[in-house]
């Protein structure tokens, strides 16, 4: 099975082990892991109280990389699990947001 592999700032970062660990366990499972290379930071929580499209884009454009690739996202880090699941359920409920 392949995913779009998102492991967001801390994994990339603070939290390195747990991006090898994932790898680690991926290829135990016979998981393929397309990194999405170019995406972004999901804004943590802080950037939707200030900047929601600012926000919703970001995310929104996290989506689209794995869309662009055909395969479903996996991410790692709780925060962007919310702000992902959050920015896609926006975008499907508030067409002016989306259209903005």
């Amino acid at each position: 099975m392949k995913f779009a592999y998102y492991p967001g700032c801390s994994a990339r970062s603070t939290c390195a082990e747990l991006n090898e660990a994932t790898h680690r366990v991926a290829a135990k499972l016979g998981l393929a892991l397309t990194q999405l290379s170019t995406a972004t930071c999901t804004g943590a929580r802080e950037l939707c109280a200030i900047d929601p499209v600012g926000f919703f884009t970001l995310n929104l454009r996290i989506l689209a990389l794995a869309e662009r690739e055909g395969l479903p996202l996996m991410t790692i880090c709780n925060t962007c699990t919310l702000n992902l699941l959050d920015a896609h359920a926006a975008f499907v409920e508030d067409a002016d947001l989306a259209g903005r």
